[in-house]
């Protein structure tokens, strides 16, 4: 028996056995602390509870870069003798040869048996590999089980389960050995260690695969040829792709089959993941007929030029539009008109490009909410313009979907609405405004999303206010970003597939107010501002109760102004206006905090007054610092609520804060 414990003991950090055949220790794949890594004295296998990560004595010996670990390749029962030949051989030379008929492999035969015999001749060829290809070989990739009446050299791949076990053996362009031979992802044990933000390579073929894993990519191949996908009950097995946020590449055989499966799966995967990024490698038309990943690795391991420039001039698949609903043929005029013609249609002028994903962000109580539907009714009623924004499409249907407020305040604010457009809310707007409002009282399961999209079925918008993100969450952490993605992927759809304009209405984290309006403030992780295709935030205003500060901090479709514009809120109609554009922003930009404690140090200061005034009442009335007292100088200063008029004297400069205001 191989002596296990002399490889764990020295290589894991407090190690100690539970037993007599089983260990416990630190993990060497995270920073563990809770002696998370559990090691079999029997086997040889280990495996972290916390972070997943498993591996037998030689990948184990490998990762911690043990002097020899082939010493530590073993048969299924521990034993390292491995000079001599398995008692019972799965594979015979001829069955792995095809070179005389053999009856039809036992589909329940002893999986552990082939597997023995895998380890095997994995150190017979081991060295092999090595110096010809440069591979880092280890039992998971690929190898030779050589043999045959004609010796010639054959590889053999393991099939694994998603959970790691052997399921099945794949002798190159030959017989499958095992209990599941069905259409499954090869490597798909290695999916849950990859990094979602890189790039993933579906390639045809276990020997392609094997190349790019031995060259640290991420990748996979289906196990049963380029024009299948392995399927699960509810449909094609894909569903694990959701968090993946790097490019996906598909790049299969420099033939008809290769492109034939490569389109078909590209579609399949972007007709699940309408915001995914899959593109299909394009080999140069001059490389022969089957030209693969292996040949152009093999031509020159160090270069691999012809791979290099597949990805790089591969194209890019669109999200997945139906061309019909029921029983019509869908023509999509502006959808066709913006493939042939780039420009953007703007609905409003600079603040709405047609089709893009918006986001409104903004901070508790600046009025975001009245914002979106005074957004909709402008554009329902036809006016000429928003916010002094030109209107440019007339007789726009919008649909406000309200998860916060309820229907209470919900008719209240629309009665406000409708009260501010007058008759021109009469003149068609109430049948191009409508309002859906989530009943929280309701004990009916059915999906959020589901209703979303019944309700766009019924109204039939061409825009949608989703009012707000935090809500159709339902209780899911909005700061994970494969959280998120489950959301936006699903508003994807809905905008490809109803034609829709989505604006989501999003929170602003809580502080920093001093940063201004930046998009990095709205709750949502990154991957919410990497979707969004424009951004609009908006904020109180630290000094004038009334007064809130909106700009647009992102578009990728159109040109945009980097100003701040000043909107005032009008409370007794709970009208918003635009008051112009604010030349010194950072002077309203103070959390509610610092208003309240630099009203109370200006308080009992005349219009004019002194450093040792202020100093006095800072220091022996609040009981602040000296330092504070001069800080707080500075920024009021760089706000323009005081001036410095020389000789230690300061003036009062806005009407900002006064005593009255608190």
């Amino acid at each position: 028996m191989v002596d296990f414990k002399s490889l764990y003991q020295p290589n894991v950090e407090k190690f100690r056995m539970k037993s007599n055949e089983q260990a416990i220790g630190l993990c060497i794949d995270h920073d563990d602390t809770n002696e998370s890594f559990s090691m079999d004295m029997v086997n040889g296998l280990c495996y972290c509870h916390a972070c997943g990560f498993k591996a037998n004595a030689y990948q184990f010996a490998v990762a911690v870069n043990h002097p020899n670990p082939r010493e530590y390749i073993v048969d299924v029962n521990g034993v390292g003798n491995v000079d001599q030949p398995p008692a019972v051989s799965t594979i015979t030379p001829k069955q792995a040869n095809g070179q005389v008929p053999s009856p039809k492999p036992n589909p329940h035969i002893d999986l552990n048996k082939a597997v023995e015999q895998y380890q095997l001749e994995l150190i017979k060829n081991e060295d092999w590999y090595h110096e010809k290809y440069g591979y880092v070989i280890i039992q998971d990739k690929f190898l030779d089980i050589g043999g045959g009446i004609d010796e010639k050299k054959r590889l053999v791949f393991a099939e694994h389960s998603k959970d790691g076990e052997y399921e099945c053996l794949q002798t190159h362009k030959s017989s499958k050995y095992g209990n599941n031979k069905k259409c499954k992802w090869f490597l798909q044990h290695l999916f849950p260690n990859h990094d979602h933000t890189k790039d993933l390579f579906f390639v045809e073929g276990h020997k392609d695969a094997c190349v790019l894993h031995s060259y640290e990519h991420q990748v996979t191949s289906t196990t049963t040829g380029c024009n299948s996908i392995p399927r699960t009950p509810d449909g094609f097995d894909l569903m694990w792709l959701q968090y993946y946020t790097g490019w996906i590449y598909i790049v299969y055989d420099h033939d008809e089959y290769g492109y034939a499966g490569a389109y078909k799966l590209a579609n399949e995967i972007i007709k699940l993941f309408p915001s995914h990024k899959v593109a299909v490698g394009q080999w140069d038309k001059n490389l022969r007929e089957g030209f693969d990943i292996f040949d152009s690795f093999d031509k020159n391991p160090a270069k691999y030029q012809e791979f290099k420039d597949a990805v790089l001039n591969a194209k890019v698949i669109k999200p997945y539009v139906p061309d019909t609903l029921g029983r019509f043929k869908v023509i999509a005029g502006v959808d066709a008109d913006k493939r042939e013609y780039k420009k953007t249609f703007q609905m409003i002028e600079t603040l709405m490009p047609e089709n893009a994903q918006i986001i409104i962000g903004g901070t508790k109580g600046c009025n975001k909410s009245a914002l979106a539907m005074q957004w909709g009714g402008s554009l329902a009623c036809n006016l000429p313009s928003f916010l002094d924004f030109k209107i440019k499409k007339t007789d726009v249907s919008c649909l406000y979907i309200d998860t916060e407020i309820g229907e209470n305040l919900a008719l209240e604010r629309r009665e406000m609405l409708v009260h501010n457009f007058g008759d021109k809310w009469d003149a068609g707007a109430n049948k191009r405004f409508n309002m859906i409002t989530l009943d929280a009282s309701s004990e009916n399961e059915t999906g959020i999303f589901q209703s979303i999209e019944e309700s766009i079925i019924l109204f039939n918008p061409d825009v949608v206010f989703l009012d707000c993100l935090y809500n159709i969450a339902e209780g899911e952490d909005i700061s994970k970003n494969h959280n998120v993605s489950k959301i936006t992927t699903i508003i994807t759809k809905l905008k490809y597939k109803y034609n829709i304009t989505p604006i989501i209405v999003a929170h602003a984290t809580k502080g920093n107010y001093e940063q201004g309006l930046v998009s990095d403030r709205i709750a949502g992780g990154s991957h919410l501002q990497n979707w969004a295709e424009h951004i609009i935030l908006i904020t109180e205003s630290g000094i004038e109760d009334n007064l809130r500060l909106m700009r647009i901090d992102k578009s990728r479709s159109i040109a945009y102004p980097k100003c701040y514009y000043g909107i005032e809120l009008d409370e007794s109609t709970f009208q918003l206006s635009n008051a112009g554009i604010i030349e010194n922003p950072k002077a309203h930009m103070i959390s509610p905090d610092k208003k309240h404690k630099w009203a109370l140090a200006l308080g009992n200061m005349l219009d004019e007054f002194t450093t040792l005034d202020f100093r006095n009442q800072v220091e022996c009335i609040m009981h602040m610092s000296d330092r504070t007292a001069r800080n707080w100088l500075t920024d009021m200063a760089r706000c323009h609520i005081i001036e410095d008029v020389g000789y230690g004297k300061w003036k009062k400069k806005l009407r900002l804060i006064q005593e009255e205001d608190e």
